[in-house]
């Protein structure tokens, strides 16, 4: 299937009944971005939801939904996934279990350094129970689909996982115009 490439304004009108979305990112000019590519043999360095028109959740210093368009300006390619298999109570589950952890005092919703070193030394059970990096976000996809095998995949591991099951599709891709 050849890959639907989205304007700028289509990505801003998603309409809330198309949604979630599961989002990846790549940033050019990140070394951090660029060394998670590097390590992880994928050009995807970052993974999000779209939740809510025009937002994203994205698990930075601290898990916080921002505007889309700090996305869009140029330093992001992205691209959206979508399945036809996920029923709308699950989709509300999935909404409502984010925006419970959106709402979380500051110091629950850090960035879990502690697990990229264990993913570095190839401990991927390396962690800090409560806090995150942003492909944990990607084993929330179980709410939707338990023939979802994630546990602390990659960006790069949840493409390929989305790729090669049934029922999911590219609903689109985002290339920044510079």
């Amino acid at each position: 299937m050849e890959s639907r490439f989205l304007s700028y304004g289509e990505i801003l009108c998603i309409p809330e009944s198309d949604l979630p979305l599961i989002v990846l990112s790549r940033n050019y000019y990140s070394l951090f971005a660029t060394e998670i590519s590097v390590f992880d043999h994928s050009i995807w360095n970052h993974f999000m939801w779209m939740i809510h028109p025009g937002k994203l959740v994205t698990q930075n210093i601290f898990l916080q939904e921002v505007p889309i368009s700090t996305y869009l300006e140029g330093k992001h390619n992205l691209k959206f996934w979508t399945c036809d298999r996920w029923r709308n109570i699950n989709k509300l589950l999935l909404i409502r279990t984010i925006e419970e952890c959106l709402a979380k005092p500051w110091y629950m919703r850090r960035y879990d350094v502690l697990q990229l070193v264990g993913i570095k030394l190839g401990i991927r059970k390396l962690h800090i129970p409560w806090m995150s990096i942003c492909s944990d976000w990607a084993d929330k996809i179980l709410i939707m689909d338990n023939q979802f095998i994630g546990n602390h995949m990659t960006p790069g591991e949840v493409n390929t996982w989305c790729k090669n099951t049934e029922g999911y599709v590219e609903y689109g891709k985002f290339v920044p115009n510079d």
